[in-house]
């Protein structure tokens, strides 16, 4: 598990799938997360899926609440191809969360794991035109627009451009205590004093 602010990430279990499935199906959660509205997935096709990532390279990690233990969303990582350790996120939450500001406490806690225990050399995500909430996600922790694909998003017979954002290592330690201050607020003292015990950068 890993803690930082209010809120946790911890693996994913079967015992969770009810989660996946929930989202899953919700066309709100996955029209602003993927560009899907119509998804319709069935506890068969979740349970797939979930026992693929065992043997894949995407792990994912329930969101939930530290003090009450309700579940917020999901996040993910998976490993990208190419010359550099990179690594893609991904993250939906329940809409009763949204603009919460756990969106950005999960994203912040997938960073600190790549980047400060993980040693990735760039974060990536992908985020569709239309959701400018996840821009403001990305943006706050640190990403920047690294370009577009143009009309690579249908939904509803209206084309939309599905935007990339990047971080790499160096832009993140650059920025890293700015970060933790901006996201963790009065918690940000707290989270760095409990990060000396492991202090793998000084």
């Amino acid at each position: 598990m890993y803690e930082a602010g209010k809120i946790r990430l911890r693996p994913l279990e079967r015992s969770d799938l009810t989660l996946v499935h929930e989202l899953e199906n919700d066309q709100y959660v996955t029209y602003y997360s993927r560009g899907i509205v119509i998804n319709f997935k069935n506890m068969d096709e979740i349970i797939k899926e979930y026992e693929e990532d065992l043997k894949g390279n995407r792990k994912r990690f329930v969101v939930e609440e530290i003090d009450n233990k309700k579940s917020v969303g999901i996040a993910s990582i998976y490993d990208n191809p190419g010359p550099i350790k990179r690594a893609g996120i991904g993250l939906y939450t329940k809409k009763e969360y949204w603009n919460s500001g756990f969106g950005k406490v999960a994203t912040f806690i997938l960073l600190e794991m790549l980047f400060y225990f993980l040693d990735y050399e760039k974060v990536e995500a992908w985020s569709a035109e239309y959701n400018k909430r996840a821009h403001r996600v990305l943006m706050d922790n640190g990403f920047i627009l690294e370009g577009k694909v143009r009309r690579g998003l249908k939904v509803a017979g209206k084309y939309y451009d599905w935007y990339l954002f990047g971080i790499l290592r160096e832009e993140y330690f650059e920025k890293r205590i700015d970060i933790i201050n901006k996201i963790l607020g009065e918690y940000a003292k707290d989270y760095l004093e409990k990060l000396k015990l492991f202090s793998p950068h000084g």
